[in-house]
């Protein structure tokens, strides 16, 4: 795996998307979002893609299957992605817990990023973009309530153990001078950007 791995690790619209579409924008990069496995099979289902039910779908597969279980799909991805010489950048967003990122943790080319907002920022966010069913009719303890649901428990220890943090309380020209530049800390302590 030559290509450098960027978890992305952050609260609910906290910001973790426009720091994927950057990446992707400025630098080889290819994303891979463990929400997107929950959304296809919620599609093959034939049911809402809204929070409640990602986050219940989530709950229930790993219960069931095991903590690592999006975390052995992920590897798998980047594993096949690994195959493209061309990419110097794999990113996983929405990591949410520890076993997200067991099979990669360790390697000397993984780097945690962590997002955060403060929760009246993200609010608006939520509301603004509409990316769930029923997202621009959500209350503020609604989005609350949501954001302390067992699927995100675990975001802010994860936060905590990052190798970088991102405010994302301002605009995007400063959340993305600060991405801007772990991206050049990172390319001067790894061979594969010479």
């Amino acid at each position: 795996m030559p290509q450098i791995v960027i978890g992305l690790v952050g609260k609910i619209a906290s910001g973790k998307d426009s720091v994927k579409k950057h990446l992707e924008e400025n630098y080889p990069a290819e994303s891979y979002r463990f929400s997107s496995i929950l959304r296809e099979v919620l599609a093959t289902l034939h049911l809402e893609a809204n929070r409640g039910n990602i986050q219940k779908l989530s709950s229930g597969l790993r219960q069931v299957f095991g903590e690592d279980l999006l975390a052995k799909t992920m590897a798998g991805k980047i594993k096949k992605a690994g195959e493209n010489k061309n990419l110097k950048i794999i990113i996983l967003d929405g990591i949410r817990r520890p076993a997200d990122i067991i099979f990669i943790r360790n390697q000397k080319n993984f780097f945690l990023i962590g997002i955060e907002a403060s929760p009246e920022i993200r609010y608006q966010r939520v509301v603004s973009r509409n990316e769930n069913a029923g997202d621009q009719e959500k209350t503020y303890e609604e989005f609350l309530q949501e954001d302390n649901n067992e699927s995100e428990k675990n975001i802010q220890e994860m936060i905590n153990q990052a190798d970088f943090l991102l405010d994302n309380n301002s605009d995007f020209d400063s959340l993305f001078k600060q991405l801007d530049k772990i991206i050049g800390t990172i390319k001067e302590k790894d061979d594969i950007w010479k």
